[in-house]
């Protein structure tokens, strides 16, 4: 362990990429020990944008404008590119969704994922909460980035899918591993 600390130290003080990628990593912690306050930039422009992006219409706060990514990103054009080349500059999952297909669609999308969570609980009942607790995960991180974890639930239901067609003793899989009795 002593040896790993050294290692760090030596590639701290000599190699300036990992002084930069510690620092970036660990940015709360430097910020709390050299200002005396935790600060983390990526949150510090989450909250900005939070603030200060919104919807500039009802029409898009009810429907949305359709756009993703930023329909002016021209990638022929040389020079200055806005933000991560989203949509309005904002990387805020909730308002991403909202940009994209308005407050219904966002709605829908929730309710969508909803239903497929609780579709995998009745498929799998030991692992019912398990799927509420990724959905909650889900539904937390869009207030960050949006996020798609549907392919933890698309594995699940396909695996139904391959019980449901397959003679899962036949496979050596018994049903008391992954459903109640």
């Amino acid at each position: 362990m002593g040896a790993l600390i050294l290692g760090v130290i030596v590639l701290y003080q000599a190699n300036s990429s990992f002084r930069n990628s510690m620092h970036f990593g660990f940015e709360g912690f430097f910020s709390l020990y050299e200002k005396g306050q935790w600060e983390v930039s990526s949150n510090n422009s989450l909250i900005w944008m939070l603030k200060n992006i919104k919807p500039e219409n009802t029409r898009t706060w009810i429907i949305g404008d359709g756009y993703c990514g930023d329909p002016n990103n021209d990638p022929y054009y040389i020079g200055p590119q806005p933000k991560g080349g989203y949509y309005m500059g904002t990387d805020v999952g909730y308002m991403r969704f909202i940009f994209y297909f308005g407050v219904i669609g966002t709605l829908i999308f929730m309710i969508y994922f909803y239903q497929v969570a609780c579709v995998c609980g009745s498929y799998f009942p030991k692992y019912k909460d398990m799927f509420f607790l990724i959905l909650v995960c889900n539904f937390i991180g869009w207030i960050k980035v949006s996020t798609d974890i549907f392919c933890v639930f698309a594995l699940f239901l396909a695996v139904h899918l391959v019980m449901e067609t397959t003679n899962v003793d036949k496979i050596g899989l018994s049903q008391k591993y992954l459903i109640d009795d």
